[in-house]
């Protein structure tokens, strides 16, 4: 059973853009979103998998609460600078106060002996009362000046401790993160040199099975990444530790992508990703895309975590923008965003699925504990054959061989026709 495509405008407006920008982006895309629409939950990997909780994940998330930690720490600091300037201000403004009454007191002190010499009482005793004035003042403010001297200190003083804290906080973290850039970095290597050497162990072994390491090696599984891996989990466990520590810390909230995202390629080493969800059930939810490697290799953890915000807002009743538009089925999708085109999109869903599902022929093979070699054996062909049937390579899916296939896989092949929803086993 298929499913149902809901998109927000958003989405809505960049398949629609796409179709003018770049129409064969946009089939690949419609191909993609026609095979969801028929097969729904049958289209498995390498076409639709799932967004899992790996170390690239969760280290984007924690070097995201880290910067933001960081730059809660930054706004303190500039606080503190803040109120430190104006302490300092305030006892400048002290000091020219005291020195303006000074002067002040020295000039009213004169008028006064001159006004009594004169013997103008009146004037002597308005000017007393103006001395008296200025005196109290000059006591207040000689009062107030120290403890303003010691707020300025102890401001200062706090203000180069929060300094030396974002210091040594910058300085730790970027490093740990460099560290774990460099340790996915170290892991990627060494799984592509496993991978080669595996492939070297397959040339020069043609009859062993291309899925099982080669005698006396250790499997990829257990080989290829383990020391980095190690190295990455130790990183993300420091990285969890300096936030679970610092006071300033951001909220780490859920480290995980959303339950149930998933994304979906068109192409499987394509640069085209389309990140969605079953939400509600039966209804493919698109969310988000990524188009073009740059946009994948930079933005596709934030990509996954704002999708999976928007999952969460979703499944709340917090977002009904989300889904704002739905379509039933492949007849209104390709009517909308392809018109005249609909067998060609509908073909290039076909082999998309096509593909798919030799692929899904390895995968059930591996499961039933079957090497390449003895499906062969069992088929009558080369082992070389049983590969290109699982890689649908062009030539290589005829139904009698399909059928073979299926049978040395203890299973049998069955065709259908559909007719108007009618399906009919054809023998």
């Amino acid at each position: 059973m298929g499913y149902l495509l809901a998109m927000s405008a958003e989405f809505r407006d960049w398949l629609a853009d796409l179709s003018v920008s770049d129409p064969a982006s946009a089939r690949l895309a419609g191909a993609a979103l026609a095979a969801l629409l028929a097969e729904g939950a049958g289209l498995g990997p390498p076409a639709v998998t799932r967004i899992d909780d790996g170390p690239r994940y969760r280290g984007a998330a924690l070097g995201a609460a880290l910067e933001q930690t960081r730059q809660r720490k930054l706004e303190r600091l500039a606080v503190a600078r803040s109120h430190t300037t104006e302490a300092a201000e305030l006892v400048t403004d002290i000091d020219h106060q005291l020195d303006e009454l000074r002067t002040l007191q020295a000039t009213l002190g004169g008028q006064h002996l001159r006004a009594v010499r004169a013997g103008r009482q009146d004037l002597a005793d308005e000017l007393a009362d103006n001395l008296a004035g200025t005196a109290d003042h000059l006591a207040e403010l000689r009062q107030r000046l120290p403890g303003v001297i010691r707020n300025r200190e102890q401001l200062a003083a706090k203000s180069q401790r929060l300094q030396e804290q974002f210091d040594a906080f910058t300085a730790r973290t970027e490093s740990l993160k460099a560290r774990f850039r460099a340790a996915e970095g170290a892991r990627a290597a060494e799984e592509a040199i496993a991978a080669v050497t595996r492939a070297a162990g397959d040339a020069s072994q043609p009859g062993r099975d291309a899925d099982a390491p080669a005698e006396g090696a250790e499997s990829p599984a257990e080989g290829a990444g383990t020391s980095s891996a190690g190295r990455l989990e130790d990183l993300l466990t420091d990285m969890e530790g300096e936030l679970r520590a610092d006071p300033d810390a951001a909220e780490l909230g859920d480290l995980r992508p959303a339950p149930g995202l998933l994304e979906l390629r068109p192409a499987v080493y394509g640069d085209l990703r389309i990140l969605f969800a079953v939400e509600p059930p039966g209804t493919a939810l698109l969310i988000a895309v990524l188009e073009g490697r740059d946009a994948v290799v930079e933005h596709y953890d934030e990509a996954v975590r704002l999708s999976s915000d928007v999952l969460r807002r979703v499944r709340a009743g917090q977002d009904p923008e989300a889904a704002a538009h739905v379509l039933a089925d492949a007849d209104f999708f390709l009517a909308e965003f392809f018109p005249g085109e609909a067998g060609q999109i509908r073909a290039g869903a076909a082999a998309l699925v096509a593909r798919n599902q030799a692929r899904t022929l390895a995968e059930q093979r591996i499961s039933l504990g079957l090497s390449r070699a003895q499906v062969a054996e069992r088929m009558g062909v080369p082992p070389q054959r049983v590969a290109a049937i699982e890689g649908a390579e062009p030539g290589a899916v005829g139904v009698r061989i399909l059928a073979a296939f299926v049978q040395a896989l203890g299973g049998q092949l069955e065709i259908a026709a559909d007719f108007g929803g009618q399906r009919v086993l054809l023998r």
